[in-house]
Order: C-alpha cells, then sequence, then structure tokens
C-alpha cells in the first residue's frame, strides 16, 4: 500500500518538476504527467489491481489525492515566469490552495 502512495508522490512531482526545465524531452515528459488522461489511467491501474473494490477505490482516491497536493506544492513552491516577465514575488503555499482544493 506505501508503494501506490509514493508512486502517487512521484507521479505528482515528476510532472511539476519537469515543466521547470528547458528542453523537449522535459516539456513531453511535463505534458504526459501533467495531463488528465495519464491521471485517470493511473488510478485506473492502481484500483484494477486490488482484489477488494474497497480496497481499490480507498488506494485509488488516496494515490490521487497525494499526487495532486505534490503536484500543486512543487508548482508553488517554484514558480516558472512567463517569458520575458519578471518573477515579482515569492511564491507562497497559501497560493496553491485554491488549486489543491479545486
Amino acid at each position: 500500500m506505501p508503494a501506490i502512495l509514493l508512486a502517487g508522490l512521484a507521479m505528482g512531482a515528476v510532472g511539476a518538476l519537469a515543466a521547470k526545465l528547458d528542453g523537449p524531452i522535459f516539456h513531453v515528459v511535463s505534458i504526459v504527467f501533467s495531463g488528465g488522461w495519464s491521471w485517470a489511467c493511473f488510478a485506473f491501474l492502481v484500483g484494477y489491481f486490488r482484489q477488494s473494490k474497497v480496497a481499490a477505490a480507498l488506494l485509488a482516491s488516496s494515490a490521487l489525492a497525494v499526487g495532486v497536493v505534490v503536484y500543486y506544492l512543487s508548482k508553488a513552491l517554484s514558480p516558472v515566469a512567463p517569458i520575458g516577465m519578471d518573477v515579482a514575488g515569492e511564491s507562497s503555499v497559501g497560493d496553491a490552495a485554491p488549486g489543491i482544493l479545486f
């Protein structure tokens, strides 16, 4: 069970951190791991390989929750400035709270 939660953690971190790096490979990794279809596939596979329906539902939803929180916290802790703009202020974890709740 902790391995599934670690997979959710890794999926959230990879999606957010790959967007911070330059290069075409990182851009592709960011698109793949930040897209909704990959998250849905992850939850489906987590549930598919469980014997119990209750365990499938609990593990899939908790792994997705861990991944989403890590994704938004990673984005909030290291923001990327749009091209041509300087980052004026520091981003905080409080800025990520609406995205996590949504």
